[in-house]
């Protein structure tokens, strides 16, 4: 009795999985798949040439504001060492605590220069990434591709399933720079 139930289970397994598969399944066209470079469009694109050139620009400005700051550090801390000999202990641990508070002050302003720039550009990069996903997906509408994946994620993939070139052109006509905002200090 127990072979009869496990040879009917094993016919309806056998029956389930050679019958026709639903007509549903059957009308579904194989999905359209698309590869795009997504690092050769931010290293290529005309919006992140111009961040960059910006950024570059920017970060100049702060550098050398950040060094006539460090070169006044630099000279009070000659002018103390000098000064250490003929000053009296106490108004000498004065001075160090306030020359320490300076440099961590400074320390301070540099880091949080540093986080504005990274922050900037940040911002910046976004209004690209956005436009690049604007454009994927139109160019998926158009040609019905129902699936787009980035270079970096593929093994191998056919050239002709390359879209980056297309959406360079595309990115550069719809967003050809982008202003990076720094805001005042």
């Amino acid at each position: 009795m127990n072979r009869l139930i496990q040879a009917f289970g094993i016919m309806a397994l056998a029956a389930a999985l050679l019958a026709p598969a639903p007509a549903a399944w059957a009308q579904k066209k194989t999905p359209a798949i698309a590869v795009v470079d997504l690092v050769q469009i931010m290293q290529n694109s005309e919006s992140a040439k111009a961040i960059r050139s910006q950024m570059e620009k920017i970060s100049k400005s702060y550098q050398a504001t950040i060094a006539g700051e460090k070169d006044k550090l630099e000279k009070e801390a000659q002018d103390l060492e000098q000064k250490r000999s003929t000053m009296a202990a106490d108004a000498l641990q004065q001075k160090q605590r306030e020359f320490q508070q300076k440099i961590a002050t400074y320390e301070r302003e540099l880091q949080g220069r540093r986080n504005k720039l990274a922050d900037v550009s940040n911002a910046a990069l976004k209004q690209v990434q956005d436009a690049i996903v604007a454009v994927v997906d139109q160019i998926a509408k158009e040609t019905q591709v129902s699936l787009v994946i980035t270079k970096d994620t593929v093994l191998h993939a056919s050239a002709d399933l390359d879209i980056t070139t297309e959406v360079m052109k595309r990115l550069n006509a719809k967003l050809p720079t982008v202003a990076v905002q720094v805001p005042k200090e």
